[in-house]
């Protein structure tokens, strides 16, 4: 009985002290473990902040998967064959929840990008004071311009995918997404309007245009950004105003939209690589001119291009008036 006694106390003392070494391990910091308020205090700091802004950009919830890869899956011209192994089936058939792993995946990666901008962000004035040289502070700048795109990007994508189409009748009364702009201040985790998140989105574009400046060859394709973002809150106005001469097909689009033919033109002849949207954008541009010709001759470089197009084009009321001609049948079939 007395060695049983012994025993059971030399267990519990084992116990005791695994649990004390246990304990003083876990209140040491890892050998490399940083600080926050430590992690960005030099140039090099910053850089290696911003390079993981990209980094989680390349998650595969982002571009390199899902929230490229569902948007398509979900288009009405899409169709499962016989056989197929129903990996997205619940995607393809809209069968989604806030729990399905996917969609999980895209809102906490666009967030996670979101957080790390505002790590950024809350420590950069502080980096800015330390910094005694012009040429330091704008490399400063940059990153700092970069940063504010970045989130900006973040923002219109959460928007994209989680808030609903911008009506300005109703934009201060429809939900849009949570905002976040501090990284350790506590914040309001309900969702904000639909104009304010919106307002983020173009406030960050603007900041982005500050800090990189006009003369470092940018202002193209953030006029580029804050124009698409303008075309999707239906302010078709200012959308235009922001694209300028800006040379691309989202230009020519809100063009169109404006029935500012002349300037479609122009922008979709200027574009440095065209593709098969762009013809395409010149075959709507003669549809709403009645240059049936032109029209037929730009559907099929669209096609060329890129066969996607021929579903499209089957059903797009721009060509109404020329589907059931043979021509165009011979071109879309």
């Amino acid at each position: 009985m007395m060695k049983y006694t012994y025993n059971i106390i030399i267990k519990a003392a084992a116990v005791i002290v695994a649990a004390l070494m246990l304990s003083s391990c876990l209140e040491k910091d890892p050998k490399d473990y940083i600080v926050d308020t430590e992690a960005m205090t030099s140039l090099n700091g910053a850089e290696q902040i911003v390079t993981g802004i990209y980094t989680a950009y390349m998650s595969s919830g982002l571009y390199s998967g899902n929230l490229t890869l569902l948007p398509d899956i979900q288009a009405d011209m899409v169709h499962a064959v016989q056989g197929n192994s129903n990996t997205y089936g619940n995607i393809w058939q809209w069968d989604i929840r806030p729990t399905t792993r996917e969609i999980e995946g895209v809102y906490g990666g666009l967030y996670r990008v979101i957080g790390r901008c505002n790590f950024y962000l809350d420590q950069v004035d502080e980096l800015r004071a330390t910094l005694t040289d012009d040429e330091s502070i704008t490399y400063l700048d940059y990153y700092t311009g970069e940063v504010h795109c970045a989130r900006a990007l973040a923002y219109s994508e959460l928007i994209k995918c989680f808030a609903n189409a911008y009506d300005p009748a109703t934009a201060e009364n429809e939900l849009g997404v949570v905002i976040r702009t501090k990284y350790s201040e506590p914040e309001s985790s309900h969702r904000a309007s639909l104009y304010d998140s919106y307002q983020l989105v173009l406030s960050d574009l603007a900041k982005a245009e500050e800090y990189l400046g006009k003369a470092a060859g940018t202002q193209g394709n953030l006029n580029a950004a804050m124009g698409t973002l303008y075309t999707m809150k239906g302010d078709y106005a200012a959308a235009k105003n922001a694209y300028g001469k800006t040379a691309s097909n989202n230009a020519a689009v809100q063009h169109i939209l404006n029935e500012d033919y002349a300037a479609a033109r122009q922008a979709l002849a200027s574009v440095a690589n065209p593709n098969g949207t762009t013809a395409y954008l010149l075959a709507v541009v003669n549809a709403r001119q009645n240059n049936r010709d032109a029209v037929y001759e730009n559907l099929k470089v669209a096609i060329q291009r890129d066969a996607t197009l021929k579903a499209k084009a089957q059903n797009d009321i721009e060509f109404a008036k020329y589907q059931a001609e043979e021509a165009f049948q011979a071109i879309v079939k």
